[in-house]
């Protein structure tokens, strides 16, 4: 039998995926008659914060998409207001009276919209979108040539909203603990768990502790096959 994985070969999900299994096994049995309470719990609490770390590496994803969103539309407002205000000296009539009006629309809501708030700018951008899509601003729009910005600055808006909304609805705790840390702990006590299960089988052979042996082998060998599978499998697409 054997209790090793290829842990190096393994990512980091596939590792946690696999302590997930072990500790399943050996919670659907009875830990305390096996004389596995100890170990058992420390490899759980590791799978436990292995996947809470999972969660914040999200979370920090979310933050840096907000960051990209709300760049794209501070750069969209920026570019609707000074274009607009360059407009209003141009010596066409039509487009100086244009970019006039597109100017005073944009002015009602203060003129650093860029510097408001998080959740004070996504209201503010959504409200002077539906202006600017008024028959007569959208026709001056038009005019100055800026309706591509209109949309970009609408659609960035939209994003950083959809996207802050999924960061507070996933937030966690704010430490944060690197994965890898975390999951070599989580090797450190399967190893322990599974000299406890041999030493207890040596003081004391039972057929429990054998099928347990057993079962965690049968958990090894079955994540080992699924990673030297997706290992063959790159290999094979490389070749192609």
């Amino acid at each position: 039998m054997r209790f090793n994985p290829d842990f190096p070969l393994f990512s980091n999900t596939e590792t946690h995926r696999f302590f997930t299994d072990i500790v399943e096994l050996c919670n659907g049995r009875n830990p305390k008659k096996d004389g596995i309470v100890e170990p058992v719990g420390r490899l759980h609490l590791n799978v436990a914060e292995i996947n809470l770390s999972f969660q914040q590496d999200k979370k920090r994803k979310i933050s840096e998409l907000l960051t990209t969103y709300d760049q794209r539309r501070d750069a969209a407002i920026l570019c609707l207001r000074n274009t607009a205000s360059a407009y209003t000296y141009h010596f066409d009539a039509k487009k100086r009276e244009a970019g006039t009006l597109v100017l005073n629309t944009i002015h009602k809501y203060g003129i650093s919209i860029q510097k408001y708030n998080y959740q004070a700018q996504t209201n503010t951008i959504r409200n002077l979108y539906y202006d600017l899509e008024n028959d007569e601003v959208a026709a001056a729009i038009e005019i100055i040539g800026l309706k591509d910005a209109v949309k970009e600055m609408a659609e960035a808006n939209q994003l950083f909203g959809d996207s802050y909304i999924e960061r507070v609805r996933e937030s966690v705790a704010s430490e944060q603990i690197a994965s890898s840390k975390l999951i070599q702990s989580a090797i450190k006590h399967y190893r322990k768990l599974i000299e406890y299960i041999k030493a207890n089988n040596t003081i004391e052979p039972k057929r429990e502790n054998a099928q347990l042996l057993r079962q965690i082998s049968e958990i090894v060998a079955k994540h080992n096959d699924l990673i030297n599978t997706r290992i063959m499998s790159s290999e094979v697409c490389h070749e192609d």
